[in-house]
């Protein structure tokens, strides 16, 4: 239920929401555009393209796309503000430390993935470096939401709010931690720079990526991977909020 002390909150929400979703979803179809100009007509692949590709044309269109990209990272920080605005409300107080933590990490994956969308793979002992701290951030980042929303769970229990609930977000939250996680260790990743050769009919070689280049996949991957948790964690939180305000109202 809607009223003068949850209706700010749940604007906020909404607002950040949507900016963070419009925002990416123009900046990485944009350019595709320019792309595929700029590649002699070849299609930009999410599974074999990195992210970095797509801007690399430098046109009007994926220079705006680079700026929505930019919007997107502001987005995603402010959306991970929300939580600490929860603490205004007095049974959110003692999780500031940990929103605090959350912001901190989200910050610091923002500012990696859109790096990585400047860095080149032709340099890959950097481009490898920023991806495994990235990498690293993320799953560190998806452990403790998942940990703040079993422990905020546990802590409104008092407040008739079932500690059950939690496990609506902390499965899609696992899901997604799993499945990037195996991609990390996957053997493939150690050599995913390999190309596939390809003979000509008068003998001459050329290579050639795999329709599915692990490590460019797997940015994509986490990128909506990170979305996704911000959406799980963010609406954990409003849900027990709702919950908490409608109790004590």
């Amino acid at each position: 239920m809607l009223n003068e002390t949850t209706g700010p909150y749940f604007a906020y929400f909404m607002i950040f929401m949507v900016l963070e979703i419009a925002s990416l979803i123009v900046a990485i179809l944009l350019p595709r555009k320019s792309f595929r100009r700029s590649h002699q007509g070849k299609r930009y692949s999410y599974l074999s393209d990195f992210p970095f590709e797509l801007y690399e044309a430098r046109d009007a269109k994926s220079k705006v796309g680079q700026g929505f990209l930019i919007g997107y990272a502001a987005s995603a920080l402010g959306f991970a503000f929300f939580p600490l605005l929860l603490c205004k409300f007095s049974p959110f107080e003692g999780f500031f430390a940990l929103f605090l933590v959350h912001l901190l990490l989200t910050a610091g994956e923002v500012g990696l993935n859109f790096y990585l969308t400047i860095v080149s793979a032709i340099n890959p002992k950097r481009h490898t470096l920023i991806f495994t701290i990235y990498g690293g951030l993320t799953l560190i980042r998806f452990v403790v939401d998942g940990l703040i929303i079993i422990n905020v769970g546990h802590h409104f229990q008092g407040y008739q709010v079932p500690s059950g609930n939690a496990l609506g977000f902390l499965i899609p939250l696992f899901v997604f931690a799993l499945g990037f996680a195996v991609l990390l260790m996957s053997p493939q990743m150690g050599k995913w720079a390999e190309l596939h050769s390809t003979m000509n009919q008068d003998g001459s070689t050329y290579c050639t990526r795999p329709k599915f280049f692990i490590l460019a996949a797997t940015e994509w991957f986490a990128l909506l991977a990170n979305v996704l948790c911000d959406l799980l964690f963010a609406s954990s939180l409003l849900f027990y909020f709702l919950k908490i305000a409608e109790f004590l109202d």
